[in-house]
């Protein structure tokens, strides 16, 4: 599932050949391991494959933070740290591999099912403290509107992942989390989406709508996620469809 704004699908994102271009900058995320909630198979190697197709792009700077270490302060910390690098019209490509859930919404009157999206982190449990290690669809909105010029690819392997946001026989990248007590998290800030940015694009890929799960899939010797198996071809050139050595925003959105 796609949501462009605005819709300019002659704009380059990547360039596979490596011609002059603006910088490409990227935050990988896989989990596998969690505290509380079923381990996952495939985060870490849709992580691991991401990154490395990136590497191939020679990105300015990559972060990659894999199971405990991608804690929510991490994400954050790491986010705002490539974005006070950006320039108008270089690339931040967020990729997000992981269990993913959904909780009742803090402002109903903005989604249709009444739940906020959310992914969970290595650390999440839904009592106390530990509930703060998740990151709520709003937020990750917050995110990429607070970063300045550059155009922002997020890509989201997880269950509910339909507005911002993982089953093989299968296993699902959701988990149910129930009610969370003493929430630690103030409420998300509350986004206009109307008064999008128009000088920036952003790009989001969710595995599925808001209401479906993921199921990791074994491809070859692997466990993967189908959407961050798709992604790296794209960036490895896959989605080049007329040979010019970049991928367009519309070839993007095809190929995926």
């Amino acid at each position: 599932m796609t949501s462009l704004a605005p819709l300019l699908c002659v704009v380059a994102l990547f360039a596979t050949a490596l011609p002059a271009r603006a910088d490409l900058y990227a935050l990988i995320i896989g989990i596998d391991r969690y505290d509380t909630l079923p381990d996952l198979q495939g985060a870490v190697n849709d992580a691991a494959d991401i990154a490395d197709a990136v590497s191939a792009l020679q990105p300015t700077d990559m972060r990659v933070l894999l199971n405990e270490d991608a804690t929510r302060a991490a994400i954050f910390d790491n986010w705002a740290s490539l974005a006070a690098q950006l320039e108008p019209g270089d690339t931040l490509l967020v990729a997000y591999a992981g269990h993913g859930g959904n909780e009742p919404a803090a402002f109903p009157d903005q989604e249709d099912n009444g739940r906020d999206e959310n992914i969970l982190l290595s650390g999440f449990a839904p009592r106390g403290a530990p509930a703060g290690e998740r990151i709520r669809d709003d937020e990750i909105a917050a995110l990429i509107e607070a970063t300045p010029t550059a155009n922002v690819v997020f890509v989201a392997d997880s269950c509910h992942s339909g507005s911002v946001h993982r089953k093989s026989t299968l296993r699902a990248r959701y988990s149910a989390i129930g009610t969370i007590i003493d929430d630690p998290l103030p409420p998300p800030p509350q986004i206009a989406r109307a008064e999008h940015n128009s000088g920036k694009y952003s790009i989001f890929f969710g595995a599925v709508p808001e209401t479906d799960l993921v199921y990791e899939i074994t491809e070859g010797q692997q466990v993967r996620g189908a959407l961050s198996l798709a992604f790296a071809a794209v960036l490895r050139g896959a989605a080049d469809f007329n040979a010019d050595g970049i991928i367009s925003m519309g070839e993007l959105e095809v190929y995926v």
